[in-house]
């Protein structure tokens, strides 16, 4: 199943699934308050879904943020495959990005699934839409290629001051034990 970039030809086969996840939820919401929410979004992060048989069944929105941090949000699965692909999706357009972290606010069902892709866990909503419905935090940090590179003049410096410590210790009396 690919991972498809949703744009707003696709809203309605996407408020369909908004739809349904929000009842589920116990959240109650009208399909064209959802669409309002979608193409508000749209303008803001990047839907991207999986579709079979002309029905979107997951998708996920990626959120551009702040000194290189990226958001997962509207994280809508049926089980631990759908979330896999997505999320790996998510996190290789990450790395190409060069970000720094990807972190998302989601239902505690997916706790677990993330934690086995790599995610950690930072915090809990609890009761946060209702009574008995928690949120976790969770995030992935990146090593960026940036974050990798060493300053050669300060490793030059390193080893400059190894050398001097060095040569002091050398010139330095030893007591001789018995």
């Amino acid at each position: 199943m690919p991972i498809l970039k949703i744009d707003y030809e696709d809203v309605n086969k996407l408020a369909k699934l908004f739809k349904e996840d929000y009842e589920r939820r116990g959240l109650n919401f009208t399909q064209s308050s959802i669409k309002d929410y979608l193409k508000i979004g749209m303008k803001r992060k990047q839907f991207y879904a999986i579709e079979e048989n002309n029905e979107i069944i997951g998708c996920v929105a990626l959120k551009p943020g702040y000194n290189f941090i990226l958001e997962m949000k509207d994280l809508i699965v049926r089980d631990e495959q759908q979330l896999r692909m997505l999320v790996e999706n998510m996190i290789k357009i990450c790395l190409e990005k060069e970000a720094r972290k990807l972190f998302t606010i989601c239902p505690e069902k997916y706790e677990n699934g993330l934690e086995r892709i790599g995610f950690i866990k930072e915090g809990m909503l609890k009761d946060h839409f209702w009574d008995g419905e928690n949120l976790v935090i969770m995030s992935l940090k990146f090593v960026r290629k940036s974050d990798k590179q060493i300053n050669l003049k300060d490793k030059l410096e390193d080893i400059e001051i190894s050398r001097k410590a060095g040569e002091q210790l050398r010139k330095l009396p030893m007591n001789k034990q018995v």
